[in-house]
């Protein structure tokens, strides 16, 4: 009735994660048989020197968008393998990971490439992931992805299951691309 016009520009666009509850699971072992990352001295004296940038405060603040025990705040790195349930509950931040889990089935691991309270996409956590801290926890998570895969080669079987879950979870949602859609 106005004769209004407009126009929109998508700038973003992203599904939220739909995990595989049998993929997790089979990360979390393949962690377990990984064992945490092994930090050496230089690595946590380095470490130490980073978190002095960053307040308590701060630091909680970080963690709780992993959804991490407080008790992890009085450590410099994280060298335990934690069980995360995050299921239903909403993580900051974005990640085109979540498309992918609404294409097929999807499970991922968090390694500690960074000290305990590190913000992402700062200069502490690239300087930290540029050292020995970010060589030991990816050489943790390269060895939980491959034992992972190990496993699922191994028996097939559980690749079935991981996509007859799959296709429950999703149920007649078909995924589209927000940008397919304009």
């Amino acid at each position: 009735m106005t004769e209004t016009e407009m126009e929109f520009e998508l700038v973003a666009g992203c599904y939220d994660v739909m995990p595989n509850d049998l993929l997790s699971k089979l990360m979390h072992s393949n962690m377990v048989e990984a064992g945490p990352p092994k930090f050496t001295e230089e690595d946590y004296m380095f470490a130490e020197k980073l978190s002095k940038a960053t307040t308590k405060e701060e630091k909680k603040k970080v963690m709780e968008t992993y959804f991490a025990p407080d008790w992890i705040l009085d450590q410099v790195l994280c060298s335990e393998i934690m069980e995360v349930n995050d299921k239903d509950k909403i993580m900051a931040g974005s990640t085109d990971a979540g498309d992918v889990s609404y294409i097929t089935a999807f499970a991922q691991i968090t390694a500690a490439t960074w000290p305990i309270g590190t913000a992402a996409h700062t200069w502490k956590a690239t300087a930290s992931s540029g050292s020995g801290i970010g060589l030991n926890a990816m050489m943790f998570a390269s060895k939980t992805m491959a034992g992972t895969v190990y496993d699922l080669l191994k028996d097939t079987s559980l690749i079935n299951q991981a996509k007859k879950e799959f296709k429950k979870s999703k149920g007649e949602f078909e995924y589209v691309s927000p940008y397919d859609e304009i």
